[in-house]
């Protein structure tokens, strides 16, 4: 009978390394593919032809990049999703995901979109949605947030951005916190999500740290200028 408990004993001891060591491992390959795909997001933002910088992209990532449907010889959109479901499975941490959408007109790359979200059990989900944009030259965002100041709207926030934003701009908007795909209990607002962009008062408000364009043009009373929107 001993024996037996001690057999049992040992198979749990087993188990729970083996365990640990699959956690470990999840984590660190989650949060390093994570980053590689934050810093390729990046670059094509600052590439000075994003058209085959995105070409290489679908090259490396032929099985994750998706055609959408109703794809026409105007417009095509790529979808490309990340996520950490397979530690998710484990309801180790909750399931998160960076959702990609590659815009391309006439053949040529003109938009990229990035969705952040956790999905959190029996309470609203944080989403971030940021997008780069108009990589040709033509109407677009300099760079605006939203909510921007002093908002109870924590649970979905937007960065939107083109080739005319500041590096430090570009560089708060894409620094997302990788942490939140690995965090016990997962991340739980906006800020948690992307603390560059926002700071958390209070549990039930949060304000933004850099100053967009809308917010400019509120504090101002003025109306947007054509060079503004376009260049």
């Amino acid at each position: 009978m001993e024996t037996v408990a001690k057999r049992i004993v040992m198979a749990v001891v087993i188990l729970l390394i083996v365990l640990g060591a699959f956690v470990g491992i999840s984590v660190y390959r989650i949060r390093r593919q994570a980053t590689i795909l934050l810093n390729e997001f990046r670059e094509l933002g600052t590439s000075t032809d994003p058209t085959a910088s995105f070409a290489r992209l679908k090259q490396k990532y032929t099985s994750q990049v998706r055609r959408l449907e109703l794809c026409t010889p105007k417009e095509c959109q790529y979808e490309m999703t990340f996520s950490n479901k397979a530690l998710s499975r484990l309801r180790v941490v909750p399931y998160t995901e960076m959702n990609l959408i590659f815009i391309e007109l006439d053949g040529r790359l003109r938009s990229v979109m990035l969705d952040y979200r956790a999905a959190l059990a029996g309470r609203e989900s944080p989403t971030v949605h940021i997008e780069q944009g108009s990589f040709a030259k033509g109407c677009g965002t300099r760079f605006d947030v939203s909510p921007h100041g002093t908002s109870r709207e924590m649970w979905s926030g937007l960065v939107v951005y083109d080739q005319r934003a500041t590096a430090q701009q570009r560089d708060a908007a894409l620094s997302l916190s990788v942490n939140c795909l690995v965090k016990l209990g997962g991340c739980k607002d906006i800020a948690d999500l992307l603390p560059t962009m926002w700071s958390q008062n209070s549990p039930t408000t949060i304000s933004s740290r850099l100053v967009g364009w809308s917010q400019e043009l509120e504090e101002s009373h003025q109306f947007p200028s054509p060079d503004e929107m376009c260049y």
